[in-house]
């Protein structure tokens, strides 16, 4: 009803414009101009009904702009030209709309978040139907209302109205997660566990680059007098502190962040005008240093520094806070930090003229992203008299803890939890369980060849980067469990066969060093070799009899260097098939066994499929950076 009033007033006013007597001059023009600026600059103060006058002010100034231009009573005059500041009123009453609309979908969200927890498909209730229907609801009016989002962003954007820095500020987060959920219609199970999966990803910090620093100044070395050599040596040594306490600016800069460190940072910047590479060439960098601060353990508190040369012989450390700014953005937690940072790369820059991106979101790696299924077959297993079992099945969580680091030396890097389970290992097949009879015995090593399930934690305790050969050595330890089948057939006790069919638990421990490859590639690779003390951990008695001291055999243990009688060598290789649409690849290992008191070993081919290899290669599926990250 506003605008029609205001329309009739306008259409009323400007018919007068051809009367000599109310010819309106180009003073009052200027004047609403004045009167526009000056609204403009208070505009996040003012009300509704000032709002409503100034937009009436706008389009009053516009039509009367244009009607004295078409009268030839002013030339094209940008110095009152109202249109410019009634765009960027335009732009921020669009903002405040992206604003009402960013919180209608975040509560949408979190609507669609708790509906998601209510899903339990083993309880098909009323509730469960309730949720179901709300969830289809609700995301209809999420993607309706991010297609209104996306057609403000392209107003303000056209217009060129609204600084960045302001768009930066909304939270549209959610309309990004949202297309991805209305681009395939898939079964309802696939969208469930999607829409869970993509709701894992939360904010939890920005880094920024920063656009300049100072270079520290350091103590000089004392002059040397006298001795010509004395005096080249000084001369020399003293070039490298010609740029102490110069300015620094950073231009653009690239990051590629894996497991929870940077592996590769590379700085453009200047110091008047000669420029610099700045780049991490000898060790990766933890999250953690982005961010110096007091109140951290001693084991972190350590600053790292970027390195490129200014002239030959002459080198520039810069720390790494100083180059970037870890901010916080958890709502209600200021000074809380997340460090778990989602695999990626990425790119920043101040070039405003080509859209740079000064700063970027810090996604939290989501937790189904540590884990990693294959399915696989060892081709050891179709040969019929071996123990190995023909198809597998494999679950390995791999969590990167970094919770001390000195450059290339980490403490606790991470721990890994494998998990197999023999497919095709049953009661069916002779070779694939112990079988046994009366007195018989059973070779200890066989609890571990014809194990049917199996999983072994371990722990990177100290691990040392040789950052040239993209290399890891670690020395940690290793802790696992084995289940092995048996069948035990009585003859003697009666007329007919008694026979007894069981499981049987072993537990293996020792020291391991591991050699983890990961170049930035298809492909990785890693290599272990352990010393375990494998050892039955079941009491259990057959006929009388003693299963760990009367059945098995062969238990010794060998002293050299520690207590073991198993030495383990297992060499793993992993490939993505299509690194630009999938995670997934190919998951290859080959190992061995070997058991000291008897000489005997255990060899094992493992060819399958991996569905996850975002730990375990350093290239990956690109995540989108945010339109909103921008500035």
């Amino acid at each position: 009803m506003k605008k029609v009033t205001l329309l009739l007033l306008i259409l009323s006013i400007v018919p007068c414009f051809g009367q000599e007597t109310q010819n309106p001059s180009v003073q009052e023009l200027s004047q609403l101009h004045n009167e526009i600026m000056t609204s403009l600059e208070r505009y996040a103060s003012m009300s509704d009904e000032e709002k409503d006058k100034l937009n009436t002010s706008c389009l009053l100034a516009t039509s009367l702009y244009s009607y004295l231009v078409a009268k030839e009573d002013i030339v094209v005059s940008d110095s009152i030209n109202p249109k410019e500041l009634c765009g960027k009123i335009e732009g921020k009453q669009i903002l405040e709309k992206l604003q009402i609309i960013g919180g209608l979908i975040k509560k949408k969200e979190e609507e669609f978040e708790n509906n998601l927890k209510k899903l339990k498909p083993s309880e098909k209730d009323g509730e469960f139907d309730k949720a179901t229907q709300r969830i289809t609801e609700l995301k209809a009016e999420i993607v309706a209302e991010c297609a209104v989002v996306e057609e403000l962003l392209e107003t303000i954007k056209k217009n060129g109205s609204v600084a960045k820095s302001e768009i930066n500020e909304l939270d549209l987060s959610s309309c990004t997660e949202f297309k991805k959920l209305e681009k395939e219609e898939k079964s309802d199970s696939q969208k469930t566990t999607e829409a869970i999966d993509s709701f894992g990803d939360q904010d939890i910090a920005r880094i920024i680059l920063n656009k300049k620093t100072t270079l520290p100044i350091r103590e000089k070395p004392e002059k040397k007098e006298g001795d010509a050599k004395e005096i080249r040596k000084y001369r020399k040594e003293i070039r490298k502190y010609k740029y102490d306490g110069k300015e620094i600016q950073f231009k653009n800069a690239v990051l590629i962040f894996f497991n929870n460190k940077a592996t590769t940072i590379h700085v453009e910047a200047s110091i008047g005008d000669k420029t610099i590479d700045l780049v991490n060439g000898d060790y990766s960098i933890p999250i953690r240093a982005f961010l110096f601060y007091r109140n951290v353990s001693q084991l972190i508190k350590y600053k790292y520094h970027l390195v490129g040369e200014i002239e030959e012989g002459i080198k520039i450390k810069v720390p790494v806070t100083e180059i970037f700014d870890y901010k916080s953005i958890i709502k209600g937690k200021s000074g809380n930090f997340g460090y778990s940072v989602a695999n990626q790369k990425v790119i920043l820059s101040h070039d405003d003229e080509n859209d740079g991106v000064g700063s970027f979101v810090v996604k939290q790696r989501r937790f189904l992203d540590f884990f990693n299924a294959v399915v696989y077959s060892d081709l050891m297993g179709f040969n019929t008299e071996n123990s190995n079992s023909a198809l597998n099945a494999q679950a390995s969580l791999l969590k990167p803890l970094n919770l001390g680091s000195w450059e290339r030396v980490s403490a606790f890097r991470q721990f890994r939890i494998i998990s197999n389970i023999a497919l095709s290992n049953s009661f069916e097949d002779e070779n694939r369980f112990i079988g046994f009879t009366d007195d018989e015995q059973v070779p200890h090593f066989d609890l571990l060849r014809k194990n049917n399930l199996n999983a072994v934690m371990s722990t990177d305790l100290i691990s040392i980067e040789a950052k040239g050969w993209f290399s890891v050595i670690s020395f940690g330890y290793n802790l696992g469990f084995y289940r092995t089948g048996f069948r035990y057939t009585n003859t003697e006790s009666s007329d007919e066969d008694e026979i007894t069919n069981g499981q049987l638990l072993s537990i293996s421990h020792g020291p391991y060093v591991g050699f983890e490859f990961r170049p930035q590639d298809n492909f990785g690779a890693d290599l272990m070799l352990s010393l375990e003390k494998f050892s039955l951990n079941d009491r259990l008695t057959l006929n009388s009899r003693d299963f760990r001291d009367d059945i098995v055999t062969d238990i010794k243990d060998n002293d050299f260097l520690l207590n073991h009688n198993i030495i383990n060598f297992s060499s793993s290789f992993y490939w993505l098939t299509s690194p630009g649409k999938s995670n997934g690849g190919v998951y290859a290992r080959l190992g061995v066994a070997y058991h000291t008191p008897t000489d005997a070993i255990f060899p094992q081919f493992f060819v399958g499929y991996a569905t996850n290899l975002t730990s375990f290669v350093n290239r990956f599926k690109q995540k989108e950076v945010p339109e909103q990250v921008k500035e």
